[in-house]
């Protein structure tokens, strides 16, 4: 995935910001996990011009601030090769 090429509606970003809330659960499967995230983190600036939520993320806020859930394998996979954790 290369956030740099989309060009999502209001509609799109709505789902792709649904999809990361609700959709990625302890199930899927960590080479997903650690693809979405890769490209998330590879293409941040992107990112975070895609939906109005995203706009005041940090990178460094998304990993240890406020989380409500434990992360993923594939996030953690992700965030250690990065060396953001």
């Amino acid at each position: 995935m290369n956030l740099k090429r989309c060009h999502l509606t209001e509609k799109q970003q709505d789902c792709l910001l649904e999809f990361f809330v609700g959709e990625m659960t302890s199930r899927t499967a960590a080479d997903a996990v650690y693809a979405v995230v890769k490209s998330v983190f590879e293409n941040f600036d992107a990112f975070s011009t895609l939906h109005p939520a995203f706009k005041n993320l940090k990178k460094s806020g998304m990993i240890k601030k406020g989380l409500s859930v434990p992360l993923h394998p594939g996030a953690l996979r992700y965030y250690r090769e990065a060396g953001l954790l």
